[in-house]
This record gives C-alpha cells, structure tokens and sequence, in this order.
C-alpha cells in the first residue's frame, strides 16, 4: 500500500474540486482494522494515540464495556473526535472562534 501524506481531514473532504479520498465508510472500516490490531497487539499505544486525540475517557469507558465491537466503538469515537478538531480549526480560521484578543497597549 502507498503511503498517503494527506491530513485526515483531507481524506474525507473536497479540495480544491477533487474528489473525496475515501468516502466516510471506507475510512471508518480502515480505522477500525488498525484499532482492532492495536486492542490486540499495542494496547499502550492505542491509549497514548486516545490521549493525544483527547478523546473523552468516559466514552473510551463506555466504548470498550461493549467488548464485542469495542474496535468499532472506539472507531466511531476517533472518527467523531476528528470531525470536531477539523470543524474547530476552519472555525478559527474563519475568524468566528477566536479565543483570544490580547488588549491594545
């Protein structure tokens, strides 16, 4: 498989006129495959990956009681997670989040 050094918000979004990456499904089944294999063989790095994601802790929680599709679960949650850091980032760009205004001097 070739390497693809797209952010993942470009996976899934329309640049520039181009096509879509991967369709939202396509990208979902991917990320539950490698969550899967982390659960398996990496469990440490799957939980350090969570933590830099900032994925809440009770939903990781709440994710892996269901321990028959804790891999799907858990991939929802990065999934949903990701669409909040890019809907934060264009907000901020646009101007209409901007958190801070330090006062004239």
């Amino acid at each position: 498989m070739e390497k693809d050094d797209r952010l993942p918000e470009q996976w899934m979004t329309d640049l520039e006129g181009q096509k879509p990456f991967l369709d939202e499904a396509a990208f979902l089944s991917l990320l539950e495959d490698r969550v899967s294999q982390l659960l398996a063989d990496q469990p440490d790095l799957l939980w350090s990956f969570l933590y830099r994601l900032d994925v809440e802790e009770s939903k990781i929680r709440k994710a892996l009681q269901s321990q028959a599709d804790a891999a799907h679960a858990l991939a929802l949650l990065i999934l949903d997670r990701q669409k909040q850091r890019v809907a934060t980032k264009k907000a901020y760009r646009e101007g209409s989040g901007r958190a801070f205004n330090p006062p004239d001097l």
